[in-house]
Order: C-alpha cells, then sequence, then structure tokens
C-alpha cells in the first residue's frame, strides 16, 4: 500500500471512529418521554380520576386511571393505565407527554364516554388501585404493559388503601378483543391449577345481560332475538350473526361479531329478520369472513 493509500485508509477510520463516538453519545442522552418522567417525578401527584364502575362488587371492572403531575412550565405531565385487578393487571398504559389543563379536561371527557363516567379520586386512591393490581399480577407472573412508566404513579405508598378487588379471593380472567388468551389461560393454570381461577366469556355476560333486559318489569328495554341468529366459521375464524329489536319496534337490526370481539353494525335496520338474514350471509359471500373481521385500534 503506497503513502497516499495509507493516508485515505487512515482518514476513514478516523470518519469511521467519529460516528461511532457520536453515536455513543448520543444514546447517552436521555430521550424526551426520560425527560418528562425526570422533570415530573420531582411534583406530587395532583388531579386524579378513576373510572365509573370501580365499586361494583358483582363483577370486577376494568379499571382506567388518569393521573397528572405538574410541570416547571405550567402544563402537566398526563399519563393513564387501563387496570385489570383480578388477573392482568397494569392491561394497558399510555403517556401523554406534558399538556395542558384544557386537554386535561378533554381526556376526561372521552374517558367517561367509554366508562360511562369518571370520578375525580385521591391520589392515594389511584395510586392503592394501581399497586394492588401490580402486586397480584406478578403474583400470577404477569407484567405490567410495556408503556407503564411507574414513576409517574410512585412512589409507591408506604400503606395502600384497602380498594374493591384488592385482594381477590382467586383469580378472574374476563378475555379482551387483543389478548392473547391460549397464553394467558396456560399461564394461569401453571400458577394457580386448572381450577385455581375463574374464566369469563364476554359473549355469554353480554347474553346475561341481554336476558336481564328481557326480564325488565316495565318491557321497556326489552331485546328480542330473532330464532335466525346464528355462527358461521370458515378457515378457523367464526364470525356470530346477532339478529334483534327492541320490543317496541318492529324493524330488525343485524351486527355482526367476530371472534376477536369487534363487532360490525349495518347502518339501517330491515324490515324483516329474513332480510337481515340474506344481508349478513351476502356480505360474507362477497367479503370472506376475514372482511368482517373489525381490525384492534
Amino acid at each position: 500500500m503506497d503513502r497516499r493509500a495509507k493516508q485515505l485508509e487512515k482518514k476513514r477510520k478516523s470518519r469511521e471512529l467519529a460516528k461511532k463516538k457520536a453515536k455513543a453519545q448520543a444514546a447517552k442522552r436521555p430521550s424526551p418521554l426520560e425527560l418528562l418522567v425526570r422533570s415530573a417525578s420531582r411534583a406530587e401527584l395532583a388531579r386524579c380520576f378513576v373510572s365509573a364502575g370501580w365499586s361494583e362488587l358483582e363483577m370486577p371492572a376494568l379499571v382506567q386511571l388518569l393521573v397528572t403531575r405538574p410541570l416547571p412550565n405550567g402544563d402537566v405531565a398526563a399519563a393513564t393505565v387501563l387496570v385489570d385487578r383480578t388477573c392482568l393487571g397494569v392491561k394497558d398504559a399510555h403517556v401523554f407527554g406534558s399538556v395542558d389543563l384544557r386537554v386535561v379536561d378533554e381526556l376526561v371527557e372521552d374517558f367517561a364516554e367509554v366508562h360511562g363516567g369518571m370520578e375525580e379520586c385521591e391520589a392515594l386512591f389511584a395510586q392503592s388501585i394501581v399497586f394492588h393490581a401490580l402486586d397480584y399480577a406478578r403474583a400470577l407472573g404477569f407484567s405490567p404493559h410495556e408503556d407503564f412508566v411507574a414513576e409517574l404513579f410512585g412512589p409507591r405508598p408506604e400503606v395502600l388503601l384497602d380498594t374493591p378487588w384488592s385482594k381477590p379471593g382467586r383469580p378472574i380472567y374476563v378475555p379482551g378483543p387483543r389478548d392473547d388468551s391460549r397464553r394467558i389461560l396456560t399461564r394461569l393454570t401453571l400458577a394457580v391449577g386448572v381450577d385455581g381461577f375463574e374464566y369469563f366469556d364476554q359473549r355469554e355476560l353480554d347474553d346475561e345481560e341481554d336476558e336481564e333486559l328481557q326480564d325488565d318489569d316495565d318491557g321497556e328495554h326489552e331485546i328480542v332475538h330473532s330464532a335466525l341468529s346464528q355462527s358461521v366459521t370458515s378457515a378457523g375464524i367464526t364470525l356470530h350473526i346477532r339478529i334483534y329489536r327492541s320490543v317496541s319496534e318492529t324493524r330488525w337490526i343485524l351486527e355482526v361479531e367476530d371472534h376477536l370481539g369487534g363487532s360490525t353494525v349495518w347502518d339501517e335496520p330491515f324490515s324483516t329478520e329474513q332480510a337481515a338474514l340474506d344481508a349478513a350471509l351476502q356480505a360474507i359471500d362477497e367479503e370472506g369472513v376475514q372482511g368482517l373481521v373489525v381490525a384492534p385500534e
């Protein structure tokens, strides 16, 4: 190798070394989320909210929590978790970042629409729900959602409040549309045995609710289910065709529910139940069963 070639090679190696050093320095820099968490963690928890239904004792509802911490710039750091208190712990989580108080109010309204209301609560109450659920889930072998940032809900209080379902007698699992149910049931079986937990299919719970509506004394909300309702299975996917109407109505509603719990409801009701069934079968024939599967958000 001549002298010029050696000089070029030396410069090339020098550039590569400089790039490696720059990458290493960049990796050491905290991310925007890390900077937000550091800043927010210096302040106490401020306004906190819990979804309606948290106190129900007949069946454990998923609980949505929204917590905030003040930031030096006048905004707040807002974070939310969806908590399964009797099995999975923190099932979903999201950090909204630095937002102003108007955005917090909008988030509360959005969550209220989903859960039937949101209530403002004490920080210790919100923390107790989260950390009780984390403890119970970890004992079963479940980890919190990957986006859960414990620092925004901590530090963990020395004493937690006894909140509803904080100490379940046995795990209760109600599968959601995005759950890997097979993995979860396997984990539960390993943790407590095949008879050590309770499992409820959401469709069965929905059917029970429909039956309760039908038994309503005033009959105002009674639902009539068509005998033509049925299930269709193809390529390993089962679709549930549901045809129903209110007792006070004459036109039939068509709904197709997929194996993930997603639902497609036709915009216009049908004059006869047979017409509703024909529309469902035609859609399946034209689009295939996969075409009626609602992709998880």
